[in-house]
């Protein structure tokens, strides 16, 4: 194993050196799977009685409303929050676990490849699967992709040791990370056509008539079930709008990922990429390469028919094309020096590999160190000073990290945060998707902020990554703001330190309201649109 303990004491090493302090943004999911972490933390403490389960959770909605219960399934939020009980709810203690989850990927991908294509092509596999550009992104940033892309490479290992060996216990943990996929991230449907598809390639369609194998399945279904069944009924409608969102047979949703290659591996990887990819099809090397080739093809079926395009999506081909350029690598090297003795051919080799995993470690280092930070200095400042109420309002696009940090720094849970886009308008997914306004004019945006009575009110200056023209609501809360300097003042204004382009130039205005309203009503209710209905307050104990 000295092969694989080198790859990943060379990854390790990579995302040390390319390690940057930032404060979780990414695409705001990231700031949701944070908090959900904490959630599950503070559930294991507070204990509440199995009945009370969903007030407990409602309740903590309404306090900090930045959760992804419902939106993702809950397994990554589970090991999460039992690391945070360990180590602290710090962002870098999440940032850890899914390092962990992506060494788990590596090791696992490792010893598929030496199982179909030896040691040396699983050690370059390895290695330019972690420094290609998307996974050395996503092992730094909690999100669910390498999370779920961890127990899809567990998946594909133990299925294919079970088609070689007959083995029950790989057909059961093959099931178990099935299962573990399936509760982590909804894209786990692929792993149906992915076994198909490796069935049908490898011919082993008679092993569907084994009843261990049905009782597998079953034993994973009955586990996935209950939680994909109340995600169906409670958040149903807003996953099948964003999956049916644009048309997916139109030319540019079926080019969209082959578009999209070399942002995610590389434009120094391309070449032998396609080289790869072609020998893998070929008559004496498909054998080997069917799991890799069932896994691209799954992929891109799959994705290609979800309307919602985002190249994050198709994370889980990345194994397979790490192997198809290890192997193009290899090719191309032996072309190279095709009339010469195998020791210049494995030097070729390796300076092909060299300048390629280079190229793609460049471009990966580029696309891994953006930061955003100040969310965390607006949230201290708010648990600081917002003393003559219990509420606080947020307005902008990263709202959950706020939320997150305003928790982090008030451990007694003093501080309830309200959205601006639940108190004044709501919005699903995109604006452009589905949005309601609460308040439609300057006099019911100050009747809704007096009813509430927040004491300290942060906005983003200008909101980030929406228009205001795509967002009313938020438009006409800051307006009200400006207009009336005699009932709210500005009293800190904190640049966002960002070196990503969405976040440049963007400030977080603070104003404090200075009329108080001794009959402040208590938060009773959000609406949900993606719940179609409106969040109460339960028994928390």
């Amino acid at each position: 194993m000295k092969a694989l303990g080198g790859v990943l004491l060379l990854l390790v090493l990579a995302h040390a050196a390319a390690f940057v302090s930032t404060e979780p943004y990414y695409n705001n999911d990231e700031t949701r799977h944070v908090m959900t972490g904490v959630f599950v933390r503070d559930l294991l403490l507070d204990r509440p009685s199995p009945g009370k389960l969903r007030g407990y959770a409602e309740t903590y909605y309404l306090q900090y409303p930045a959760l992804g219960l419902l939106v993702w399934p809950p397994a990554f939020y589970v090991f999460e929050g039992l690391l945070f009980l360990v180590l602290g709810d710090g962002y870098l203690v999440a940032r850890l676990l899914v390092g962990l989850f992506t060494v788990l990927a590596c090791v696992y991908l490792f010893l598929l490849v030496r199982r179909t294509h030896g040691r040396g092509t699983a050690f370059l596999a390895t290695l330019i699967f972690g420094l290609s550009p998307q996974v050395f992104v996503f092992s730094d940033r909690v999100m669910l992709e390498m999370p779920a892309l961890s127990w899809t490479l567990m998946t594909a290992y133990h299925f294919h040791r079970f088609l070689e060996e007959q083995s029950k216990r790989d057909l059961f943990l093959c099931c178990a990370a099935m299962a573990l996929t399936a509760l982590t991230r909804f894209d786990a449907v692929f792993l149906a056509p992915l076994l198909l598809l490796w069935l049908v390639a490898a011919r082993r369609l008679a092993l569907l008539k084994r009843p261990a194998v049905w009782v597998g399945l079953a034993c994973a279904a009955v586990v996935v079930a209950p939680v994909w069944c109340l995600t169906v009924r409670e958040f149903g409608s807003a996953h099948a709008q964003t999956a049916t969102s644009s048309p997916v047979l139109a030319p540019e949703s079926l080019l969209y990922y082959p578009a999209r290659l070399s942002r995610q591996m590389g434009w120094a990887a391309l070449l032998p990429m396609a080289v790869g990819f072609l020998r893998a099809i070929s008559k004496e090397r498909r054998a080997l390469s069917c799991p890799y080739l069932a896994l691209f093809a799954a992929v891109a079926v799959t994705f290609t028919l979800i309307a919602e395009k985002q190249e994050r999506h198709v994370i889980y081909w990345t194994p397979a094309l790490a192997v198809f350029v290890a192997d193009g690598c290899l090719t191309i090297g032996q072309f190279l020096v095709r009339h010469r003795h195998p020791p210049p051919s494995r030097i070729a080799t390796m300076i092909v590999a060299a300048l390629v995993i280079a190229g793609m470690a460049v471009q990966s280092w580029r696309e891994s160190r953006n930061y955003v930070r100040g969310y965390e200095e607006a949230a201290e400042y708010v648990v600081a000073n917002n003393n003559a109420t219990p509420v606080c309002l947020f307005d902008g696009f990263l709202n959950g990290g706020f939320i997150y940090h305003v928790r982090r720094h008030d451990p007694q849970r003093r501080l309830w945060v309200l959205r601006g886009d639940k108190l004044l308008y709501a919005v699903l997914t995109e604006p452009i998707i589905a949005q309601e306004q609460f308040a439609t004019d300057q006099a019911k945006v100050l009747e809704l902020l007096f009813q509430f009575d927040p004491e300290l009110i942060v906005v983003e200056e200008p909101l980030v990554y929406h228009r205001y023209e795509d967002t009313p609501g938020a438009q006409l809360l800051r307006q009200t703001l400006k207009d009336h300097p005699e009932r709210f003042e500005r009293v800190k204004v904190i640049p966002i330190d960002s070196n990503h382009v969405s976040f440049r130039g963007h400030e977080l205005h603070v104003y404090r309201s200075l009329r108080r309203n001794p009959n402040r009503e208590d938060i009773r209710e959000i609406k949900v649109l993606g719940l179609g209905r409106a969040v109460r307050p339960g028994d928390k104990r």
